[in-house]
């Protein structure tokens, strides 16, 4: 109240209102005892200018106080500045530990069919499987002799059988006929059925077999069988094989003679052929001979060399 009065009354007081709460406390006190002074009816004239005069100088201290910065009040916020620049990268972390397998999705619809691709080089041959391989296996029939080739696997060994050359019925083929045959029931009295006999070599007029086989002498056989192997080919009039395939033997085509009323398979007998000891006698059963090519108007001439005995060669692959 005091201060405010003096306020009003005395200019040199109300320029100065505006002080902070703790100077204004120090400087009321003597503002509003100057200014009730001041107001005072009784005070002389010497008194008042006395009087100003201090007022004069503590408003010179307030100015003072004022103008050294710890009495102003507080200013407004300034603007906001502007957003500072991205920090840095921070470090990699840790690899996470491995989540919980999800369901299995729904099935998706089929997409269309793509169009053909380029057709690839050629793979390499791959190499055939070796039980496979080994189910393989093929089996002949090595006239002349009682063993097998290098390579090939003997079945059983025999000597060779067929029909009588004369008879005009009975079985075309030859048969290798082992030496220990094994029977079921029989009859042995007469009846009209075949008939099987040894087979002969017939070597009138030229023996190439000298002097392991001669002429009346029965002609052995042993059945053989070679692993690995397929297909079997036997070759009249020549006594090598195709390039890739494995010759078994070679030797030459024999068969019954011409002339005779019972036609024989054509067999290819081993250029080194035996026979079966201790037969040598003419018993007429089956018979083998030469077979002779015949050009004149048949074979064609020049390879083929008129009653040149024919070779064979069994080959297999």
């Amino acid at each position: 109240m005091c201060l405010a009065r003096a306020r009003n009354d005395n200019p040199f007081l109300a320029i100065n209102y505006g002080f902070s709460s703790f100077r204004m406390k120090i400087t009321a006190s003597c503002l509003c005892l100057c200014a009730a002074l001041v107001s005072a009816a009784t005070i002389n004239d010497d008194n008042a200018q006395s009087l100003r005069d201090t007022v004069t100088a503590l408003i010179a201290k307030v100015d003072i106080l004022s103008s050294d910065g710890y009495i102003g009040r507080d200013g407004r916020d300034g603007v906001e500045g502007p957003p500072g620049k991205d920090g840095r990268d921070g470090f990699k972390g840790a690899k996470g530990s491995q989540g919980i397998p999800g369901s299995q999705g729904l099935q998706g619809t089929k997409g269309d069919l793509g169009l053909q691709g380029i057709k690839g080089e050629k793979g390499d041959t791959g190499k055939a499987d070796s039980s496979l391989l080994d189910a393989l296996s093929v089996t002949y029939t090595r006239w002349g002799r009682t063993s097998c080739s290098d390579g090939a696997d003997l079945v059983y060994n025999g000597r060779a059988g067929g029909e009588l050359w004369n008879h005009p019925g009975g079985g075309t083929n030859m048969l290798c006929l082992p030496d220990q045959p094994i029977y079921n029931k029989f009859y042995t009295g007469s009846q009209d059925v075949a008939y099987m006999y040894n087979a002969e070599y017939e070597l009138h007029q030229w023996n190439p077999f000298s002097p392991r086989a001669h002429l009346d002498d029965d002609v052995p056989c042993a059945v053989c069988r070679v692993k690995r192997k397929s297909t079997i080919l036997r070759i009249p009039a020549r006594n090598v094989c195709p390039s890739g395939w494995r010759k078994e033997y070679d030797g030459y085509l024999m068969t019954e003679r011409h002339s005779h009323k019972h036609s024989l398979d054509f067999l290819c007998v081993d250029k080194d052929a035996e026979s079966v000891p201790g037969t040598r006698s003419n018993n007429n059963g089956a018979s083998l001979y030469f077979v002779d090519g015949q050009c004149h108007g048949h074979l064609k001439c020049g390879p083929y060399i008129h009653n040149a005995e024919l070779t064979c060669a069994v080959c297999t692959i």
